[in-house]
């Protein structure tokens, strides 16, 4: 989990953006850097809304205000084109990201029915219905069918 406090960090390297995917309770700040030798820019929009749209040359740093709910897709228009990242902006202090296996771990979540809610940039949104006991751990699988060539 991430602290609001501690807040997010997205930078530009190697012409991507780092983290491609995070997580962040509303009300984080976001640091936008530049590790590039070259000018980027960060557009944010949330839907059709740009939030955001600021330029970095590699000596400035902003920071923002995740002040609303949903996924913030970003992207660097500055030439880049193949540069995207998103930022799922929740109300919930319980989330994480996958691992590089697709594994993740929320610790701390109290007992009750709950739902899970998965993203995946290419494949949508998925919910799971869970009921955590208290004091234990829960494995969860959530798989994505893919669709058959032609439908």
């Amino acid at each position: 989990m991430v602290s609001p406090a501690k807040g997010v960090v997205l930078d530009n390297r190697n012409c991507a953006f780092v983290p491609h995917v995070q997580v962040a309770p509303i009300g984080s700040e976001i640091l936008l850097l530049n590790s590039d030798p070259i000018l980027h820019d960060v557009h944010a929009r949330l839907g059709s809304e740009t939030l955001f749209n600021e330029g970095l040359p590699t000596w400035r740093q902003v920071r923002k205000r995740l002040a609303r709910t949903g996924i913030v897709a970003i992207q660097c228009e500055v030439l880049h084109t193949w540069m995207s990242a998103y930022i799922l902006v929740t109300p919930s202090p319980y989330f994480a990201v996958t691992d590089e296996k697709g594994e993740f771990v929320i610790e701390n979540v109290p007992a009750g029915i709950r739902e899970i809610k998965l993203w995946h940039e290419k494949l949508g949104t998925q919910l799971k219905t869970v009921t955590p006991a208290a004091g234990t751990s829960l494995r969860v699988d959530l798989v994505y069918q893919l669709k058959k060539s032609g439908t």
